[in-house]
């Protein structure tokens, strides 16, 4: 019975242990009760004594104050802050009499003049930036930095207080591909670019000085010396960018009705090219930029004479082509009489196209549709038919410029006009607008040599 009420008590487990180590675990679990009734008992005696301790915070309400009517407090007020903005009254020294008297003051002889005292400030015309008493010259920089225009160019954040803005609208700026030429889209896509650069020329400061240039073929700026930015003077240059590639027409893309060269003494001359890129700096630089912003494809065919090197090479050019022409000759007259057979050759036809506007390729004409049809050749046969081939009679390149050439043509306009008035070399940002690879590393050569930004905009 005794054995069956500790297996029921304890468990199966405990029962069956031995009698030492049941007793050695009753003492350990009579110790962990000790141990923490003593633990609650000093933890318990701490927490009372601490609420002992502490002091009962009591709230005691002051005796009621002495109110003022809103209206008395508010005048009291209102005087005190005229009394703080108003100076001192002048007192002026009179002489009072309490009643009529028979003596009679001498006469002063003394002309009246006008107090001046050491608070009173003096004010005289400076001339200078928008400093004196008038105008000034109003321009430059606009008294304290009123000029400097922070602009945001297509993603480019400068600032600049005289900005000239330069505008490709050659052909290809309109073209949709070069395959396929001067599209509507490629017409809509390039008036895109001309309202977001109008938005940049309205958010310039009215102290900001402004211009813009425009090339292809030629060059031609919009006012001969830097406008401010006026509103009016903002429409106005909004006006004269927008006839450029405005729609798919030979007489309304491109441009060849302005200059074609500069005077003399204003930087390196260039022998022609469909996109005078050359000729539009020289414009901006003669307007003393601090600040040029240009837009373009990255297309810059500017073309100059060519070096005695180059004339070199090609007279070597054409003497071997003379020599291999003269072999080809001798060569076919010892071969027997070419002999010529009639072949039937299928060719296909054509769907109808329209005219193709490109900038160095011409215009093409429109053609119409043509089914395909059989016809009948001669062809060659025989030991003299596969005769050699001359190559084509080589021809002088047509030097464009490089990087180089511009960086000189350019230094050479910052002596000419800026130099001697002290002005630095101005600040470059280009955008090349839907630039292949090659030209983007151009343009973006071209900024970095000038302490600008680039940036490739493709739509």
């Amino acid at each position: 019975m005794k054995a069956e009420r500790n297996v029921l008590l304890s468990g199966l487990g405990y029962y069956r242990l031995s009698q030492e180590r049941r007793k050695l675990l009753g003492i350990v679990a009579l110790a962990s009760l000790a141990a923490h009734v003593l633990g609650l008992a000093i933890f318990g005696s701490w927490v009372v004594l601490q609420h002992m301790r502490d002091e009962r915070t009591v709230f005691t309400a002051p005796p009621p104050l002495k109110t003022y009517q809103p209206r008395q407090i508010e005048h009291q007020v209102r005087v005190q802050q005229r009394q703080r903005s108003s100076s001192r009254p002048q007192i002026t020294p009179r002489m009072v009499s309490a009643r009529p008297s028979e003596l009679s003051l001498p006469e002063i002889r003394v002309d009246p003049q006008v107090v001046r005292t050491t608070f009173q400030p003096q004010f005289r015309a400076v001339s200078g930036a928008g400093l004196g008493a008038g105008l000034g010259t109003g321009l430059g920089l606009g008294g304290f930095g009123q000029g400097v225009s922070q602009f945001d160019f297509f993603g480019i954040r400068g600032r600049g207080s005289r900005i000239a803005i330069i505008l490709d609208v050659s052909i290809s700026m309109a073209e949709e591909s070069e395959e396929l030429g001067v599209t509507e889209r490629g017409v809509a896509g390039f008036a895109r670019v001309k309202a977001r650069l109008g938005e940049v020329i309205d958010a310039l400061s009215p102290n900001t000085m402004f211009n813009v240039i425009v090339y292809a073929s030629t060059a031609s700026v919009w006012e001969d010396e830097m406008q401010p930015a006026t509103e009016p003077n903002k429409q106005r240059a909004r006006r004269f960018i927008d006839p450029f590639n405005s729609r798919v027409s030979w007489n309304a893309v491109g441009h060849d009705r302005g200059i074609t060269r500069m005077d003399a003494g204003l930087g390196d001359y260039a022998t022609g090219g469909t996109t005078r890129f050359d000729l539009a700096l020289s414009l901006a630089f003669k307007n003393r930029p601090d600040t040029i912003l240009v837009i373009c494809d990255g297309d810059v065919w500017t073309t100059r004479p060519n070096t005695e090197e180059e004339y070199a090479a090609h007279a070597a050019a054409m003497e071997r082509w003379r020599e291999r022409q003269a072999a080809a000759s001798e060569q076919r007259a010892d071969t027997r009489e070419v002999r010529t057979r009639t072949e039937r050759v299928w060719v296909p036809g054509r769907s109808a196209r329209g005219p193709v506007i490109r900038e160095r390729g011409g215009q093409r004409e429109a053609t119409a549709a043509t089914e395909g049809r059989w016809v009948e050749r001669e062809v060659p046969v025989g030991p003299g038919a596969s005769g050699p081939r001359v190559p084509p009679r080589p021809r002088l390149p047509r030097a464009v410029w490089s990087m180089d050439d511009y960086e000189r043509h350019i230094q050479k306009l910052h002596e000419e006009f800026m130099a001697p008035s002290g002005r630095p070399m101005p600040v470059i940002h280009v955008i090349g607008f839907r630039s292949g690879r090659e030209d983007s590393g151009f343009l973006r050569d071209l900024a970095r040599r000038f302490d600008g930004s680039f940036r490739r905009v493709v739509r």
